[in-house]
């Protein structure tokens, strides 16, 4: 969230958040915070699973339709696991790669394909990880 306030704080005048929906809900009070101290801003939220395409461009699509377009792409998907490297298995290891990496993988792509059918747009993408 500190992210989108700062935007905001700058002039951002649409918004949308990506989560899936248990973190949306925990959320919901930072996100109604943020509505509330930059009324003028549209903000909204998109439940997506960052391991599915589908679930990634549905989600960008929407984003489109509803805010305009795309200018700045934050990628913040992450999990963090403890499993002992000897004991982890395939299923666990991927988990962590399809969240922290395909995510913005995902992302970045269906953002990057909006941006080049869009001569005026410029996406600048930052991630962690």
């Amino acid at each position: 969230m500190a992210s989108g306030r700062a935007l905001l704080e700058h002039g951002l005048q649409g918004l949308c958040i990506f989560d899936i929906v248990p973190r949306l809900e925990t959320s919901k009070g930072a996100i109604q915070a943020l509505a509330q101290d930059f009324p003028l801003a549209k903000i909204v939220t998109k439940a997506v699973d960052v391991r599915y395409e589908k679930s990634v461009k549905d989600a960008v699509d929407a984003t489109v339709d509803a805010l305009g377009g795309v200018d700045i792409l934050l990628c913040f998907a992450e999990i963090a696991r403890t499993y002992p490297a000897m004991e982890m298995t395939p299923e666990q290891w991927h988990e962590i790669l399809d969240i922290n990496a395909t995510g913005c993988f995902l992302t970045s792509k269906h953002v990057a394909k909006y941006v080049a059918d869009n001569s005026e747009s410029v996406a600048q993408n930052v991630s962690r990880g």
